[in-house]
């Protein structure tokens, strides 16, 4: 958009000093007007202004977003070999900037969990700002090798922040509105939000069917806070169809958080956090989250601008990842546990988690479990006849702005 046509008292008085800075000022950059406000004045104008980028960007998705074709088993690409096995394994940092990378993603953090919504990093484009630098890097980790369509493909990218509560749960069982918690090292409820799969939102509401990312990733940039729960139970092809995949589950992984650590698993896998006391009151609990999605651009999903990339910053380096790392195995037969249940929906709560978790303890805390479970165990199913079927909250998502509401 071009400036507007100058004032008639301006084209008077072209000489005037006060009038040539105003010029100066009127065409600068926005950006650089926002530095000169007082700090709490500059988030709120910012926040205005990625809202209204945002709006626009939606606007866009919508004329240009398509729906794929899928494969049989519900993918939207073909790829034999592909690993969707749940794996963890280390990011790492050129010794001497991970301190700097941390304070970039620490603000970018800041600056972009307030807002709705998710980032799009197109596979094919050069990276603008140390996140989007990330998000490529983690899609190229997963998708290297592999044949896909490089232009419908690329990384939804988004960020999460999570405070710990000083409040504890009784061990013995507490009623919440999202959450019945009977998990002895349950936290405060707003810790851990309900339980999801990851889908493309417009697929579901004009099509009525789950279209998902290829792989779901965290990366965890704090080393507390509430661990990642994966249960082994993929979604079913259509929402209306989900009592299909009601009954036992055999199996889950279960993830603590840790700096660096990044954590990878099928797209199609129901999962969410646990609420979990021990931490500090205070503390902040950081996770960069990645979607690979291949031969489909989720809706919805756009890049940054550039305005806003700019602002974030970029560290002109690569990251790089660890070997897999082994996970021990857990069952609930030789070990302590606990009993963890909640209920989760798109838009109601009528599905219900029942499972069996370990105790926290030193050897578990910054590590990942493989769970597995005998029938029983662990169960998923519906929400029990006569208890209230609440509406979920619409700011009880770690994606914001999406009903599903997701946290890893």
């Amino acid at each position: 958009m071009g400036l507007r046509p100058a004032h008639p008292f301006l084209r008077r008085v072209p000489h005037s000093r006060g009038l040539r800075r105003l010029r100066r000022l009127t065409r600068r950059d926005p950006v650089q007007l926002l530095k000169q406000l007082p700090e709490q004045e500059q988030r709120a104008r910012l926040l205005e202004l990625l809202r209204a980028d945002l709006q626009s960007n939606e606007e866009i998705a919508d004329e240009t977003w398509q729906m794929p074709s899928l494969t049989a088993d519900g993918r939207t690409a073909d790829l034999p070999g592909f690993n969707f096995q749940t794996r963890v394994c280390d990011l790492q940092i050129l010794q001497g900037v991970s301190g700097e990378a941390m304070e970039n993603l620490t603000k970018t953090c800041r600056l972009l969990f307030p807002l709705d919504g998710s980032s799009w990093m197109p596979c094919t484009a050069d990276p603008r700002c140390l996140a989007e630098r990330l998000a490529q890097e983690v899609f190229e980790f997963h998708a290297k090798g592999f044949a896909f369509d490089p232009k419908r493909s690329g990384a939804e990218w988004w960020v999460q922040i999570r405070d710990t509560w000083i409040e504890m749960w009784n061990p013995s069982g507490t009623h919440t509105r999202q959450h019945i918690l009977f998990w002895p090292d349950s936290g405060h409820s707003e810790e851990g939000i309900q339980f999801h799969w990851d889908t493309d939102e417009v697929a579901v509401e004009r099509h009525g069917v789950n279209v998902h990312p290829h792989l779901s990733t965290v990366t965890y940039l704090t080393e507390c806070g509430a661990p990642t729960l994966i249960l082994q139970c993929r979604n079913s092809l259509r929402p209306s169809e989900t009592a299909q995949v009601y009954g036992s589950l055999a199996g889950g992984t279960l993830s603590w958080p840790k700096l660096w650590k990044h954590l990878a698993f099928d797209g199609q896998l129901l999962h969410g956090t646990v609420p979990k006391a021990g931490d500090p009151a205070g503390t902040t609990r950081r996770t960069f989250l990645v979607n690979v999605w291949l031969n489909h651009r989720p809706s919805n999903c756009q890049r940054l601008s550039k305005a806003l990339a700019k602002r974030l910053g970029d560290l002109p380096h690569r990251f790089t990842f660890s070997a897999f790392q082994a996970m021990p195995r857990w069952s609930p037969v030789s070990c302590h546990a606990g009993r963890f249940r909640t209920r989760f929906g798109r838009r109601r709560l009528l599905h219900e988690i029942s499972c069996r978790l370990p105790h926290r303890s030193g050897d578990t805390t910054a590590g990942t479990l493989q769970l597995h479970w005998a029938s029983k165990d662990a169960m998923l199913g519906p929400v029990e006849k006569g208890r209230k079927r609440e509406m979920v909250s619409a700011g009880g998502g770690e994606k914001k702005g999406c009903l599903k509401g997701e946290i890893h």
